[in-house]
Parts: C-alpha cells; sequence; structure tokens
C-alpha cells in the first residue's frame, strides 16, 4: 500500500502547487472569505494607474519615457565639442572650400559665443585657433552661430564669409564616438 500513500501525496502538492487552494487569484470556487470583494465602480486614481501601467514584468517600476540618459543630456562641450568640430574639420568637402593654402589662412581661426578659448583640433596639418567675432565679412574666421546638442545628435551652424559659405553640419553619437551624418554647403 506505499504506492496509494505517495500517490495521494504527490495528488496533494500537484493540487497545492498548480493553484487548487486560495491562492493570488482569491478564494477557490466554492470557498467563503471575511474579505469583501472589490468594487468595480472604484477604478484606482490616475496616478496609481500610469504606475501599474510602468511596471514590469519584474514588479519594478519602468524608466519613464521622458527620462534620457544623464550623458546625452546637456550642451554639446568639452571633449564632445572637440571631437565634433575635429570631425567637422576633416570633411575633405569643407576643407576644399576653406582654402587654407592660401596666405593668411591658416592656422584655421574660429569664432563663436560657444567655443572655448582654446581648443585640441587640428584642421589641413594646424592646430585651430578661437579668435573673437570678426570685423568685416573679408577676414578668413569660421564663425558658429549656433552649437546645439539634443540627446545623441549634435548640430552645428556656421558661415566663412570670406568665401561667401554658410553650413549646417548634423552629428549623432553612436559607440561614444561623434559621427558626421550631413554637411550641407551653400555658396551665397
Amino acid at each position: 500500500m506505499t504506492v496509494g500513500r505517495g500517490s495521494g501525496l504527490w495528488a496533494l502538492v500537484f493540487a497545492c502547487g498548480c493553484g487548487g487552494g486560495a491562492g493570488a487569484g482569491g478564494p477557490a470556487q466554492g470557498a467563503e472569505s471575511n474579505v469583501p470583494p472589490a468594487k468595480a465602480a472604484d477604478p484606482p486614481a490616475a496616478g496609481a494607474q500610469a504606475d501599474e501601467a510602468a511596471e514590469g514584468a519584474s514588479g519594478a517600476p519602468a524608466p519613464k519615457e521622458d527620462a534620457a540618459p544623464e550623458e546625452a543630456a546637456g550642451a554639446l562641450e568639452g571633449k564632445d565639442l572637440e571631437a565634433v568640430l575635429q570631425v567637422l574639420l576633416s570633411d575633405p568637402g569643407l576643407l576644399d572650400k576653406l582654402h587654407l593654402k592660401q596666405p593668411g589662412r591658416s592656422p584655421l581661426k574660429l569664432s563663436g559665443d560657444k567655443l572655448p578659448a582654446k581648443l585640441g583640433v587640428i584642421a589641413g596639418s594646424h592646430e585651430v585657433k578661437v579668435v573673437p567675432a570678426p570685423k568685416t565679412k573679408k577676414e578668413a574666421v569660421l564663425v558658429f552661430t549656433k552649437v546645439e546638442r539634443t540627446g545623441t545628435q549634435a548640430k552645428l551652424f556656421y558661415h566663412y564669409d570670406i568665401e561667401g559659405l554658410e553650413g549646417r553640419a548634423t552629428f549623432a553619437l553612436k559607440d561614444g564616438r561623434w559621427d558626421l551624418s550631413a554637411n550641407r554647403l551653400i555658396e551665397k
């Protein structure tokens, strides 16, 4: 009779393990409970619904959609600014238009409100020089009018009046490296 006793024990374990008793879903069918059922007319508060919807399968709160990674937010400055400028000033299409081999154009002079006094960026074969805004359009100065970063994208707006150039460059941060997505040059 050992077989019968073992089968009954397994049946009990199976019934309890598979939700045969009162589990998380509430009392088993036919069983009574002292806890009143929840009213269908009382929905959870709007904040509670949003919090419940944001929870993942693990029960941990899901990240908020509005939150951007800290490293991707903020102004384009420091090493990121230098990296973006280096990528831009390595663009052969732009370098050809700057005519750096002409007298007075090398080292390349840069200007802009968002540029620090010193940059570790090379254009042609010389380190660039940051200067105040040019007083006339005949000065060979690449002027950055807008430098912005949104998440993993950056945009630079610039002009080089001595050659009648206006440009807008877009960059994307991929695997910790800035890549030039587009560089649109317009000659006036």
